[in-house]
């Protein structure tokens, strides 16, 4: 995802515009939206948390601590609370 971030960064898209086209406006594009691509109740819950703030540096992307697959955390990385 942080290749795609970075081109669309490249083609003039701020921080943001670039996450929600990789996020909401690319499940609203396949008819998902009303299951993945936004953080709201009833919608799948399937997230990624990140050390650091992607709207400012978008290369804290990368920097991934944990993952969460419907709600259930599937990945911590070693050493994160």
């Amino acid at each position: 995802m942080a290749v795609e971030l970075e081109a669309l960064i490249k083609c003039g898209f701020t921080h943001a515009q670039a996450i929600k086209a990789l996020t909401s406006a690319a499940a609203k594009f396949l008819g998902m939206e009303v299951q993945v691509g936004s953080i709201k109740a009833g919608l799948k819950a399937d997230l990624v948390a990140v050390q650091g703030n992607p709207l400012v540096d978008i290369y804290a992307i990368s920097n991934v601590q944990s993952v969460y697959k419907d709600g259930k955390e599937i990945y911590r990385k070693p050493g994160h609370s």
